[in-house]
Formats: structure tokens, C-alpha cells, sequence
């Protein structure tokens, strides 16, 4: 079937391919490291005598990279373009051109703007929120290194509105509840249970999370008014401002976690002393968490879970090969990129989830963990179906597809949480009804408002391959023969007219956007 006279007329591609991008095969380091992913779980597979797990099937592996990298489905036309290409390194050069695109520099700013901040339906913090993102998006745009962004985002100052510090507003500038953000985001520790008393499972004291609180207990929110009207908040660092362990008089100083590191009271804000001691590479914990996130989020849960807890009591698989990932992250400078591409060029990360053993038979990684879409995910990959896309960031990155005023948005918002931490389903009854039955999702397929069905009858396109740009555009892949005769079969008759072959059409559409394999990454 040809579909080279279409590929540039109904599905447009909006990869930005970096001339800076460094060729994967010269690259040894990131393809050396891909081998030891695969050598850790190799060697425990056969020390238990599982079979080896096949590999996804090229449709599989394209939908999930595009998935996990970019938060969103391929486009139909680039998925035929991948599927057609004979090169055999044609999934390295993929992997490659994604994390180039403009699509991660927004999963990236999505996920971590999700970490820092919740959704929230009141409107300023909404407004806060999406500024937060469009920061970050900026900087994963550019590949900032991940420790300078943390630090700048420690230190930032300013309106809301126009800064990254709805951070420090969505948690009422309390410090406390940014000293807890702060070391399970950054550092993997889970800080809060030591809050009102020494932690019961670990090593943690009161004081110590009273110390990492104090480093938040000078910034303010000065009101700024102007003939009684608020016009906004601003973060700022003032000259004092302590912390008290609760119920006492006793006053507790700046403290880092770990001894031997990177930090002076003697110079500087104390967010600047925070944000010094938390990134310094000798805090091993720092690139660590950064690591297990990244891991987590492309291979459905984390080498250690807790994924927000690297504590002694947590579950640890394959803590050499944390070890080794850290130390690989803190020396390419903390590039993200770098460390995606390493895991996603693993056999591990290509292996088929079809397979997928829920235990693992004690062997974590051996098969791809099903994940469902999160929130975010589900109502990008509906954006799309919708056909409302537009290039996820433009030349000045002012217009960016997806933000907190989006109606897509306020769908991933009313979908809540999804998937859990460890790629668990936590959708019910409500997530279903609003797919199945909502004002937004109706206008998806739908005849008479479907855009992606007026796409399909347009001229250019044949009556016979109608069927095919649906599922490309929605499962991105081609129905199987089965499929294929079933559905003609259970049409027959309605195809005498253009209207009653839409009706049939919407149906199916209908059918494939509420299956369970459009709402998980394969």
C-alpha cells in the first residue's frame, strides 16, 4: 500500500534535529553503558533459568520510545516512515532524533513540573504553575544541565507569574513543607516521617529535617499593591527568619544531610547554601534520585522503590548498576539526555511486555513492564486524535502546546492519577465515564465533529485505506488481517453512502480510543 503521496499532507512532523547531536556509534560511552544495563540483568536471568524474553515488535518499540520521550502517540505519517526505513540502525538514529525533538523538552518539563507542583483548578495557581513549566521547558530545550537547573530553580526570585518560584508559593512558602519537596524530589530521601520525631524506620533525627527547613525559613512574599489592589506576590531572601523543632524553644541552624560536602554559612543566601550542598558531586544522593526518576519513568518503576525514598529500607535491585548510572550522570554533566538514550538503546528497555511477569520471578527488568499513559499522557495522545496539535514549541518557545490553559490540561487534571509510582493502574469508574462519555472526548469521533474522520475522506485519501489512518493515528500501527476482516465484515451494508461509512467509522474510533492498548505504553 503506498502512502507517499499523503505523508506531507495530513500528518506533519515536528522532530528538531540538533546539528550538535553527537552520532550514537561514536558515542562509546553511552552504548558501552546500554551493555551494562543488559549485563546486570542478564547475569540474574540466567542465575535463575527464566527464558529470555522477545523483543517488541518494531510498532511496539516506536509507540513506546515516542510514548515515554515525548509524551504523546508518533504521527501516523512518521510512524509509516519509521516502519518503511531499511537501515538497520534506524532505532538508535530514532532514539537519537527524539530526544532532539522539541516533544522531550516538554515531557520533561511536564514530569517535573508535575513533581514540584501539583495541578490545582484555582486559577492563579494555575497561572503560577504554567510559568514554572515554560522555565523549564526552556531550559530542557536548551539542555541545560540538570544540576544548574536545579539550582537556579533553589534559588530563583520574583513573581510567580513570571519566575520559577511557584515552587515556593504552591507550598505557602512554609518550610517544612519545602523541606520535604525538596529531599524527595532532589534527593530521593523521604525527610517527612522525622518531622515530629526521629524517624522510625531510619536514621533520620528531628533535627535533621529541621535543618533542611531552615534553609527555607528567610524567603518572604512581599505583597505589592498599588491603591489597595493586589497585584501580586513576589519570593524573596530577608535578613532573618528561624525554625523551632515544634512544641520548644529550640532553634535549629542550616543543616546539610551529609557530612563532607560541598556548603558554607559563611557566604551567601541561605538558599544559595542549599542549593550548592544539594547539587555538589559529592552528594551522591543528588544524582542518584535524578537517575532512578529517569529509570522509573522510562522502564515502569524505579531500581530502587520507593522511587522517592533511596533510604537503607528500601527495595534496591541492581544497586551496583544505580552506582554505575550516578556516576555516568555526574560525568556527562548531568545531561539528561545522555542517560535516557543510554537506557533506551538497553535490550532490556526493547524487551516485549507481552510476557511481562508481575514479580519478575525475582528477576526486576527481565520483560518491559506494561505502563499505563499517566493523566498527562492520555489527554496528549486525545489532543492529538482530536487533531487540535501544533508544534509543541515555537521558534521563540512563547506558544507551547499543552500548558495549564488547555482544555487538554484541564482533561489530564479531571483524569487525576492514573498510573502509580510503580506502573500501577489507579483509574476507575470516573476515568472511564469521562473518556466514554464527556462533552471534550465526544467531540473526538463523533461524524459530524470528528476532525480526524473528515481527514480520512478527504480526496487524496482511498476508500481502502481509511481503515489503516485510523489506527495509525490512534494505536499507531496498521490493523492485523484479523482485525481488518472482522471489522469489514461487521460493516457490510453501511458503506453505501459517505455518511453511514462515518457512522460505522466513529464507532470504531469510538472503540479504539477507550481500549486498553491506547491507554497503556506498550
Amino acid at each position: 500500500m503506498r502512502f507517499a503521496t499523503v505523508l506531507l499532507v495530513i500528518w506533519p512532523l515536528f522532530l528538531v534535529r540538533s546539528a550538535e547531536a553527537q552520532s550514537v556509534a561514536e558515542d562509546t560511552e553511552v552504548v558501552q553503558l546500554a551493555q551494562r544495563i543488559d549485563q546486570y540483568i542478564e547475569t540474574a536471568r540466567v542465575a535463575k533459568k527464566l527464558p529470555k524474553v522477545e523483543r517488541a515488535t518494531e510498532n511496539e518499540f516506536f509507540r513506546r520510545a515516542y510514548l515515554d520521550l515525548t509524551g504523546v502517540n508518533p504521527d501516523a505519517a512518521v510512524t509509516i516512515q519509521y516502519l518503511e526505513d531499511t537501515d538497520p540502525t534506524k532505532s538508535t538514529r530514532m532514539l537519537q532524533e527524539v530526544l532532539n525533538s522539541a516533544g522531550f523538552a516538554v515531557r520533561m518539563a511536564d514530569y517535573w513540573t508535575d513533581l514540584l507542583v501539583p495541578d490545582s483548578n484555582d486559577t492563579r495557581p494555575a497561572q503560577e504553575r504554567e510559568s514554572l513549566r515554560r522555565w523549564l521547558l526552556d531550559r530542557f530545550a536548551d539542555n541545560v544541565r540538570y544540576d544548574r537547573i536545579v539550582a537556579d530553580l533553589l534559588i530563583s526570585k520574583g513573581d510567580p507569574n513570571e519566575q520559577p518560584t511557584a515552587f515556593f508559593t504552591a507550598l505557602e512558602l512554609k518550610p517544612e513543607k519545602l523541606a520535604e519537596r525538596t529531599s524527595r524530589v532532589f534527593l530521593g530521601v523521604a525527610l517527612d516521617c522525622a518531622q515530629c520525631h526521629d524517624h522510625p524506620f531510619d536514621t533520620w533525627k528531628q533535627s535533621d529535617f529541621w535543618g533542611v527547613a531552615a534553609y527555607f525559613a528567610r524567603i518572604q512574599s512581599p505583597n505589592r499593591m498599588n491603591n489597595n489592589a493586589m497585584l501580586g506576590s513576589g519570593v524573596i531572601d530577608v535578613e532573618q527568619g528561624e525554625v523551632q523543632i515544634p512544641d520548644t524553644t529550640t532553634v535549629i541552624v542550616p543543616k546539610p544531610l551529609l557530612k563532607n560536602v560541598e556548603s558554607s554559612l559563611d557566604f551567601g543566601s541561605r538558599r544559595q547554601q542549599l542549593a550548592i550542598w544539594v547539587t555538589s558531586k559529592q552528594n551522591p544522593w543528588f544524582a542518584k534520585a535524578a537517575v532512578n526518576r529517569i529509570w522509573a519513568m522510562l522502564m515502569g518503576r524505579g531500581i530502587v522503590e520507593p522511587v522517592d525514598d533511596i533510604g537503607a529500607k528500601s527495595i534496591h535491585a541492581y544497586p551496583g548498576l544505580l552506582d554505575e548510572l550516578a556516576i555516568f550522570f555526574q560525568n556527562s554533566k548531568f545531561d539528561l539526555k545522555r542517560l535516557a538514550l543510554a537506557i533506551t538503546m538497553s535490550d532490556a528497555y526493547a524487551a516485549s511486555s507481552r510476557d511481562f511477569r508481575e514479580t519478575d520471578e525475582g528477576v526486576p527488568f527481565a520483560s518491559m513492564r506494561p505502563k499505563p499513559l499517566t493523566a498527562r499522557q492520555l489527554a496528549a495522545c486525545l489532543r492529538q486524535a482530536a487533531r487540535q496539535n501544533s508544534p509543541r514549541v515555537n521558534v521563540a518557545r512563547g506558544n507551547v502546546a499543552g500548558g495549564d490553559g488547555d482544555l487538554w490540561n484541564r482533561v489530564a487534571v479531571q483524569l487525576g492519577t492514573i498510573r502509580g509510582e510503580s506502573s500501577e493502574y489507579n483509574g476507575g469508574v470516573l476515568q472511564s465515564l469521562l473518556l466514554q462519555n464527556s462533552r471534550e472526548t465526544e467531540t473526538l469521533w463523533k461524524e459530524t465533529t470528528s476532525r480526524l474522520l473528515k481527514a480520512v475522506h478527504a480526496p487524496h485519501i482511498k476508500p481502502e485505506e481509511r481503515l489503516d489512518w485510523i489506527f495509525l493515528a490512534t494505536l499507531s500501527r496498521f490493523p492485523t488481517e484479523r482485525e481488518r476482516a472482522r471489522i469489514i465484515e461487521s460493516s457490510n451494508g453501511l458503506t453505501q453512502s459517505e455518511a453511514s461509512e462515518m457512522e460505522w467509522q466513529a464507532d470504531l474510533l469510538w472503540a479504539l480510543i477507550n481500549s486498553t492498548e491506547f491507554g497503556m505504553t506498550p
